[in-house]
């Protein structure tokens, strides 16, 4: 029996878990495969109902493609580090899992999009970073 209360850094870790999961396109089942656990103790972790131990928490990262100090919310993390959002995070990792040459052939329509969104817009992508904007 689990006498333990659930402890938010428990459920924080989890939902982190659950995030990058779903962003690398991983079942449950899936990550419990690769881990050696049952579909139905991913979901106890992903909730925070049970606790991820250091060594299988590592297991967990590796299987998903990030590092321990990402799956626990650390400053150096990725997210943490470059600022941008857990989407943009998610697009980058599926380009990234992507054949070279598919790859290369998404980031040029994805140039191209953005090249027209900017000519769109006077030449001022207002979300781009100072030194990206058109001058």
């Amino acid at each position: 029996m689990n006498t333990r209360a659930t402890n938010e850094t428990d459920i924080a870790i989890g939902a982190r878990v659950r995030a990058q999961r779903q962003a690398v396109g991983m079942t449950q089942q899936g990550l419990g495969d690769v881990i050696g656990v049952t579909f139905q103790q991913v979901q106890k972790y992903e909730r925070g109902a049970n606790r991820i131990s250091g060594v299988r928490l590592s297991d967990i990262a590796k299987a998903l493609r990030t590092t321990t100090a990402a799956l626990l919310g650390e400053e150096g993390s990725e997210a943490i580090e470059t600022g941008l959002s857990p989407e943009v995070l998610r697009a980058g990792r599926r380009i990234e899992a992507l054949a070279p040459e598919t790859r290369a052939g998404v980031l040029r329509a994805l140039g191209g999009i953005l090249q027209t969104i900017e000519t769109h817009s006077g030449g001022q992508n207002p979300g781009a970073a100072p030194n990206e904007r058109a001058s």
